[in-house]
């Protein structure tokens, strides 16, 4: 019922830590293997189910380790449910920082994927350089437009390329 504090004698909140950090320890040796994760959950009626059987996590913060070594990597991978739905991993960050939004991992950079139908519905992106001194000819980023075609190929329709001009 009352806060608790580490390493202050007044909490302000269900858990509070002052001048030190959380740290998350696991023994992984598996390439993907859970290091752990912050769960949210709702404890009133969140999740699906029937009777006691109720499943209430409605969002998580996953770490998950990339590599078997000694000095392996790690990624964080972000979960969220809709009301009524299933909680799915909604972004991504590999150890590599790329970011991954509604979808897996590439090698690109950033992928935004949108799986509505309707001809009015895309992805936005805004890319933002910011440079005080770009030359002529300094690239400032591509777009690429890909998509799945009827034979569910990911096919690349076309490129956008913006180089700075003075």
């Amino acid at each position: 019922a009352g806060n608790v504090g580490i390493g202050t004698s007044a909490p302000i909140a269900k858990l509070t830590t002052d001048s030190g950090d959380i740290a998350i320890s696991s023994t992984v040796t598996s390439d993907n293997g859970d290091l752990g994760e912050f769960q949210f959950w709702n404890r009133t009626n969140a999740g699906s189910g029937s009777g006691t059987s109720f499943v209430n996590d409605v969002a998580a913060i996953q770490g998950k380790m990339e590599g078997t070594g000694n000095n392996s990597g790690g990624s964080l991978h972000f979960y969220t449910k809709t009301d009524g739905g299933d909680k799915t991993e909604r972004l991504s960050i590999d150890g590599s920082g790329r970011v991954q939004i509604d979808g897996a991992m590439t090698d690109d950079f950033l992928v935004i994927k949108t799986t509505e139908a309707g001809t009015a519905s895309a992805p936005d992106v805004v890319l933002y350089r910011s440079s005080s001194s770009p030359a002529d000819s300094d690239s400032l980023g591509k777009v690429v437009f890909r998509g799945r075609n009827d034979n569910s190929q990911d096919v690349e329709y076309a490129q956008v390329i913006s180089q700075a001009i003075d």
